[in-house]
């Protein structure tokens, strides 16, 4: 499946900084904590809203809740 323009650009500098871009499906938190676990990810760089409040995100609450041996960074997302 093509990805979105500003998907495309997420998987081109993750494989330029040498990372792993996936496109998972299902409920985000479940599917980002179950792939982590599935493939021993130990760091994930995730990027929110830039109008959402910082730890006022539900979904990436819930994933640090879950992804125990996983760090979860996450950045300001750019203004589009």
């Amino acid at each position: 499946a093509d990805l979105d323009p500003v998907l495309a650009g997420y998987a081109a500098l993750t494989a330029q900084l040498g990372g792993q871009f996936t496109a998972l499906q299902g409920r985000p938190a479940d599917a980002l904590a179950r792939f982590a676990y599935q493939h021993q990810v130990t760091e994930m760089v995730l990027a929110r809203d830039p109008g959402a409040q910082a730890g006022r995100h539900r979904v990436l609450n819930e994933l640090t809740r879950r992804a125990n041996d996983t760090e979860v960074h996450v950045l300001l997302a750019q203004a589009r």
